[in-house]
Order: structure tokens, then sequence, then C-alpha cells
């Protein structure tokens, strides 16, 4: 590896495993809580959400049944995934993207762990391959 792609590489790495340990501590709390990160990234307990708007949607009112002024609405909630989408016909939109903190945990870790086994690698070769 060249110089500056494994610098890149270790900031990457270092970025990651702080916001891994960050997480895994949020994670390990009791009390409920929120906590407002970088711009419209916030999180709630167990939960990491990504919105557009100053608050995150949480499942309020839109609109009455038959109304015109209806937003248009799309979305999922999978294996604990949260997403939903809405547009008004002015060409407003709102989104909120919601991820169980375990998800971020698991996410945020997989580079510190390919360094750390790049590391052992080349560890157990020796000092002839730096």
């Amino acid at each position: 590896m060249r110089r500056l792609p494994r610098r890149v590489f270790n900031l990457a790495v270092a970025v990651s495993a702080v916001l891994c340990a960050a997480s895994t501590l949020r994670l390990c709390e009791f009390q409920p809580a929120s906590c407002r990160l970088v711009g419209p990234v916030r999180v709630f307990e167990h939960s990491v959400s990504m919105y557009n708007q100053p608050e995150p949607y949480a499942g309020s009112i839109i609109g009455i049944i038959g109304d015109p002024a209806n937003p248009a609405c799309a979305g999922f909630d999978v294996a604990g995934l949260y997403y939903r989408h809405f547009r008004w016909r002015d060409g407003r939109t709102s989104w909120t993207l919601t991820v169980p903190m375990l998800y971020f945990v698991g996410v945020t870790a997989v580079l510190p762990l390919v360094w750390v086994r790049s590391l052992v690698r080349r560890r157990a070769r020796g000092p002839s391959s730096r």
C-alpha cells in the first residue's frame, strides 16, 4: 500500500473506531435520552435517525383521508430499518431514516476489524513485508 492511501485508510479507521466506541457506549446506557449529533443526525435511545427537516418524522398524523392537500407517501419498516418519505404538491419533501444502534455499531466496527486483521497478518509475516 502506498503512503497516502494507507494514511487515508488509517484516518478512516480512526474515525470509524471513534464512532463505534461512542455508539457502543450509547447503546449501553440505560436511561432514555436524545442527543443531536452533526446536522440532521440524532440519536434516540437505541437508534440513529437521519432526516431533512428540523425534527424527524416519528409517526404523527400528516393529513386527513380524502384531503387533496395530502402528501404522497412512501416508506418501509423492515428488520428494524424505518424509512418514511413525504412529498407535498408544492414540492416540499420530508424524509426520515432510522437505523437501530446495533446495526450502526456493526457497520462502524468493520474498518477497525479489517485494520486489526491486516496488522496481525503483517506482524505474522515479519518486518520484511512492510
